[in-house]
């Protein structure tokens, strides 16, 4: 009796700490466990200690030398208690094992101690837990007395008996259930807690405006050749579309190249001897240089980039200005670019003294002996519509486009077209049902898109600027604000 109590002082003082492993334990074996160690002890009492026969008897997780101190506990108060020549049954349901006894209670006036609960699961791969009570019910009037095992959910409570009082609860320390997580589950868990972190981080970066977006300083070194990387990838898969064509490399497409060159590019990105523009010098990144363009992109690959622009670099888009062939112009001409000094660009593109015949292009084998200076050529005519695109656009997107193209964005706000929060002019939406667009123009496909081309000519004192859209572009235009 002496090491008893010792053992339970022991449980006592761990509570909580959960130091003992749990294991499955079938509730009808500990029964009959214990049945066996108090059988001797019942028969010197005169007390007859026998088992039901019910059934439902479940398995449940917990520690098994606790799981027979309770019931130890239970019988035990139960043989004592009991008269002689009584019965004490241990009866053994689902997830509970009961003990009924013909002892005298409680008498009047005495009250049980708090009930206290611990934490058992049940069998199974899903292993939540439940809480595992220990409880007895006290008789009255002669009335049979239970005590009852538990193993049951947080929300429910122990039932009261027939002719039950009182109850109380005997502690009895029981092990949580491991937790057992995959390996799979633990990666998944681990990249889910560093992606809320990474996303707790970058708000944090973005809302207390960290990064310096001024073009005085320069990105940060991992950004930029990030950037440089996302950006040659980005452009290889695209340009796949766009094979050259089979006579790139001719002197008429060269000389028009020139002509393209000298009034649209060379203000950003200088020629042999020729310096940017002031302002090309003070953007970040600052426009490189294209002499040796080939020696880092293929054809396609300038081809889609002086057609389509790049974002957030200054370099526009060029489909809407100029016309496909001047675009593939301009790549045959930076093919060559690599092979002229100063002194021939100049004679090229006629802006200084020389002859074509010793402008030295022709060190290009495919280009021919000589060539006459493009002085005299003109290049970005008014684009009646882009080429086709790949893979091709809807209707809607191509209006979209048109918009974000010709600069409509930075005054309006347009109906499912991405732009800036501006107040500049008028929203877009819900022209059919005016009386007039700007005052003037009857809100029809051939009103608005009269409009669109030329605003001054209908209103002499409109701050909307002519565009040079061409009639076919402000139709695409028209019909989508007309429908939106």
């Amino acid at each position: 009796r002496l090491a008893q109590m010792v053992d339970e002082l022991l449980v006592l003082s761990r509570a909580g700490e959960h130091e003992q492993p749990g294991a499955d334990v079938a509730l009808g074996e500990a029964a009959d466990r214990a049945l066996r160690r108090w059988r001797g002890a019942a028969d010197d009492a005169g007390v007859e200690l026998v088992r039901d026969a019910s059934d439902g008897a479940s398995t449940v997780w917990c520690t098994p030398a606790d799981l027979d101190r309770a019931l130890d506990a239970l019988i035990e108060n139960a043989v004592r208690y009991t008269p002689p020549g009584s019965r004490v049954t241990v009866s053994v349901g689902r997830d509970r094992i009961e003990i009924l006894d013909d002892g005298p209670g409680l008498a009047p006036g005495e009250r049980p101690e708090p009930a206290r609960h611990v934490r058992l699961g049940p069998v199974g791969d899903d292993r939540h837990g439940q809480r595992f009570a220990v409880a007895r019910a006290h008789g009255q009037g002669g009335r049979r007395r239970a005590r009852t095992l538990h193993a049951r959910s947080p929300a429910h409570e122990v039932p009261a008996r027939a002719g039950v009082r009182h109850r109380a609860c005997l502690a009895a320390a029981m092990s949580d259930p491991p937790r057992r997580l995959s390996p799979a589950k633990a990666a998944g868990s681990a990249l889910a807690v560093a992606a809320a972190l990474g996303l707790a981080g970058a708000a944090a970066f973005v809302e207390l405006g960290i990064y310096d977006v001024s073009a005085t300083g320069p990105h940060l070194q991992p950004v930029h050749s990030l950037l440089e990387f996302a950006l040659k990838r980005a452009v290889q898969r695209r340009a796949e579309a766009h094979p050259p064509p089979p006579d790139l490399l001719t002197r008429e497409r060269v000389m028009q190249g020139a002509a393209c060159f000298r009034e649209h590019c060379v203000t950003c990105h200088g020629a042999p001897g020729v310096a940017p523009e002031p302002f090309a010098l003070g953007m970040q990144p600052v426009p490189s240089s294209l002499i040796e363009a080939t020696r880092h992109w293929r054809r396609q690959d300038l081809y889609w980039i002086t057609r389509n622009g790049i974002k957030m670099s200054g370099m526009p888009a060029w489909e809407y200005r100029l016309e496909d062939g001047e675009l593939w112009s301009v790549v045959a001409f930076l093919d060559a670019l690599p092979l002229m000094t100063p002194d021939q660009y100049r004679a090229l593109v006629g802006t200084g003294q020389g002859d074509a015949s010793r402008s030295g292009v022709a060190a290009a084998p495919a280009l021919g002996a000589a060539m006459a200076p493009a002085s005299t050529r003109r290049c970005g005519a008014l684009v009646e519509a882009p080429a086709p695109l790949t893979p091709a656009l809807s209707t809607a997107e191509l209006a979209q486009r048109a918009f974000r193209q010709h600069g409509c964005t930075a005054c309006h706000a347009i109906p499912g077209v991405v732009g800036p929060d501006t107040s500049n002019g008028p929203r877009l939406s819900g022209l059919a049902g005016r009386d007039r667009i700007g005052g003037k123009a009857f809100p029809t496909e051939d009103g608005l898109s009269a409009w669109i081309r030329d605003p001054q000519a209908i209103d002499a004192h409109t701050a909307m600027p002519t565009l040079g859209i061409s009639e076919t572009q402000a139709r695409l235009m028209a019909r989508y604000l007309l429908a939106h």
